[in-house]
């Protein structure tokens, strides 16, 4: 079972969420994860597994198998939300996964506390990272970047962002790159994908595949298509059927 909590107040501007998710394992449990612009810090509470891991920015949808028991508590930042907590770019964690003892060494008392029994560990972590996380110098500019984007459901240029903040694309995709993980043109394929796909998911049986080709800018069907199965790993029709 799948469940989202909203952050505390002051974490609200680097957080989207803290997630958890409890399975009984078996093959019926496997979750297809679709790539959204952000990187997580997973906690493994799995009694006996206890560890936590960061899982970078991804670029290509994952099938996480739930081949066993699992309990796992996440942080899902927002863009840019983890770099303050991370001490090297974010590009070197994209599709990815981490250990915390590679990456944030300092959240082993952390893992200790959680260890313990608690009744709220979603509390303890937010607490945590309350006193540890720092913005990065460079977070404003990535949520300016962001939601433009957004705004926009990815139907942009990377010339037209950059002209608009008055600021060349070539630093844009750096400052990208190093708080997110990300140059702006995946950015963008990847907002316009989530929109799309959420689009989808009204249960319609009988899509006018060329309508939604040209509502969320696609060239045509064919670049639908392909976008489909570069980024989400299926056909239109398989994710609509799935």
């Amino acid at each position: 079972m799948y469940n989202e909590i909203a952050p505390h107040r002051q974490l609200q501007p680097f957080l989207e969420c803290v997630w958890t998710h409890r399975s009984e394992g078996g093959v019926d449990s496997a979750v297809r994860v679709l790539p959204d612009g952000c990187a997580d810090l997973i906690l493994d509470l799995t009694p006996g597994c206890e560890t936590a891991f960061w899982v970078g920015t991804m670029t290509k949808t994952v099938v996480v198998e739930g081949a066993r028991p699992r309990h796992l508590l996440g942080l899902r930042f927002h863009l840019g939300g983890a770099r303050g907590l991370l001490g090297l770019p974010l590009s070197e964690l994209t599709d990815l996964r981490a250990t915390f003892r590679e990456v944030t060494p300092t959240l082993e008392p952390l893992l200790e506390r959680l260890m313990r029994p608690t009744s709220q560990p979603s509390d303890v972590v937010q607490r945590w990272l309350t006193g540890t996380l720092v913005p990065h110098k460079k977070f404003a500019l990535v949520r300016s970047i962001s939601g433009r984007i957004q705004k926009l459901r990815g139907r942009t240029r990377v010339s037209e962002i950059a002209s608009s903040l008055g600021l060349s694309s070539q630093y844009l995709n750096r400052v990208m790159n190093d708080a997110v993980g990300l140059d702006l043109k995946t950015f963008c394929r990847i907002v316009r994908m989530r929109a799309c796909t959420t689009s989808l998911h009204g249960g319609v049986s009988d899509v006018d595949w060329s309508a939604v080709a040209a509502d969320f800018g696609f060239y045509d069907q064919s670049h639908l298509i392909h976008e489909f199965n570069d980024l989400v790993g299926l056909s239109p029709r398989q994710f609509l059927n799935g």
